[in-house]
């Protein structure tokens, strides 16, 4: 199979030329009738919830996710610290958060509190985020009050934690950086009864550490990679004898791709708010947890993988930080000259290969023979592997050399415009590896894309399963071992 189509000389980076698809949203702005508008186009149904200020658009996400509510979870709009972990109580209470500033109740927040027809208000932090004077106006209007708080931001949050856990008697926790606010506000709407502590980068703060042993926790969510929560944290949780599973990736939008993809198997519905301010993710938690549309943050300057990720799903938007234009931009790897649209995978592979091979005929085209199946830019279903540009074998045929499982031969990559139908190769690549990786293979693809010749001839694993790429003539060979199986390095 030395084929030569489309071969490529260098890191197969290639950026393909793109149609717009454009969304039409309506911003409507809280008040007492009118919350949400929605438009349907392009198979993608958005929806935006948003105010003039941060308290509004709080009271609007309350307005259109709860008609009353016992509870509230009151917090400061000044700063994210104390609030961070109240995402997780109120999920436990089925309860919308709001915003106040440290020494007046805001006036819609009062207004939201009433409509609600509210009993009991759970204050976060201290008096030096939210005053005594403002938990007094609750107590004289007959609110029950409860504040949660500690000497400091992690003693607050086991405070809350405290609380959480008499109710859900989780033995799971959710571990962020106590000095950023994004990778805990990202895992926020899947907490469910779990609560969120606070850590140092480089040492396990004394308060949590205690809390986890009080509690009994058994697993903890790292969020973030080792520049936020060092290797070193991971070791103490360990040497406590506590299962550990970090979702961390190259950035706060990578991290929140990370944790969507653990723990949602859908990924068709999210809401998205902006990664640079923590106001309306914040507010927006709870109702994603509610509405099953879990958190998504997105920004302009957010790369075309994560835009990619929340490409024609049914979205709602928090806040007025995401402008149409975020969603206008094109995607790279579906986008094409011919209006052709990608097929979308929807198996994942199991450990019959040769039924596997049925499986990406039916579904994505390719063709397939006893031990092979591939896939061509020239005839849907190709009749041999002289005519494919992805070729798939099993490990009879090609996969003894490295004791591996399967192997996927690559022979095109890049668009080339003057070799008809080869914009199709890259987002049917994508298809495929999702196939074989459904919660990693946009590492994979990112490796093609931009880190490929830095991966080669060393093991990757993803998804329990070993990979391992060469570039032998003009193919690249990815050799993929068995879930749970070892490669070898060398033939």
């Amino acid at each position: 199979m030395n084929k030569k189509i489309l071969a490529t000389t260098t890191a197969l980076v290639a950026i393909i030329s793109a149609t717009v698809c454009t969304f039409n949203i309506k911003s409507v702005k809280a008040d007492t009738t009118t919350l949400i508008s929605s438009t349907q186009e392009n198979s993608s149904n958005v929806k935006r919830i948003t105010g003039a200020d941060y308290y509004t658009t709080a009271t609007a996400v309350s307005q259109a996710g709860w008609t009353t509510s016992d509870d509230i979870i009151l917090a400061s709009s000044a700063n994210f610290p104390d609030a961070l972990s109240g995402t997780s109580l109120g999920i436990n209470l089925n309860a919308p958060i709001l915003f106040t500033s440290k020494d007046t109740l805001n006036e819609n927040t009062l207004n939201e509190i009433k409509r609600l027809n509210a009993k009991k208000v759970y204050i976060l932090g201290g008096t030096e985020s939210i005053s005594q004077s403002v938990e007094d106006g609750f107590k004289v209007q007959g609110l029950v009050v409860t504040r949660l708080s500690g000497n400091d931001r992690f003693a607050t949050a086991v405070a809350v934690g405290n609380e959480v856990i008499s109710k859900s008697k989780s033995t799971t926790a959710f571990l962020s950086n106590a000095y950023g606010f994004a990778d805990a506000l990202a895992s926020s709407s899947f907490t469910n009864g779990s609560p969120i502590l606070l850590t140092d980068k480089d040492s396990l703060n004394a308060n949590t550490k205690q809390a986890l042993s009080d509690w009994g926790i058994k697993k903890v969510y790292i969020l973030g990679g080792t520049g936020v929560v060092s290797q070193q944290v991971e070791d103490e949780l360990g040497a406590m004898g506590i299962s550990v599973t970090r979702l961390g990736g190259a950035d706060r939008y990578g991290t929140a791709q990370k944790i969507v993809s653990n723990f949602d198997s859908a990924l068709d519905k999210f809401t998205l708010t902006t990664g640079k301010d923590f106001h309306n993710a914040l507010v927006a938690s709870v109702y994603a947890n509610k509405t099953n549309h879990p958190i998504m943050l997105m920004d302009t300057d957010c790369s075309t993988d994560v835009k990619n990720f929340v490409k024609d799903k049914d979205l709602v938007i928090v806040g007025n930080d995401i402008d149409e234009s975020t969603l206008n931009n094109v995607n790279p790897i579906t986008s094409n000259p011919a209006d052709w649209v990608c097929p979308q995978i929807k198996s994942t592979a199991t450990s019959d290969v040769e039924g596997d091979f049925a499986v990406l005929d039916k579904e994505l085209g390719f063709g397939h023979g006893q031990s092979w199946a591939g896939y061509s830019l020239f005839k849907e279903h190709p009749i041999n592997t002289n005519s494919t540009v992805i070729t798939v074998g099993d490990e009879v045929n090609y996969g003894k050399t490295y004791n591996s499982q399967i192997m996927i031969q690559i022979d095109a990559w890049n668009n080339d415009p003057n070799i008809e139908g080869s914009y199709k190769a890259k987002p049917i690549a994508q298809q495929l590896f999702k196939f074989y990786f459904p919660n990693d293979y946009m590492t994979l693809y990112n490796i093609f894309e931009k880190d490929f010749s830095a991966n080669l001839n060393k093991i990757i694993k993803l998804d329990n399963r070993e990979v391992l790429i060469t570039r032998p003539a003009d193919s690249v060979m990815v050799w993929v071992s068995a879930p749970g199986e070892h490669l070898r390095t060398t033939p």
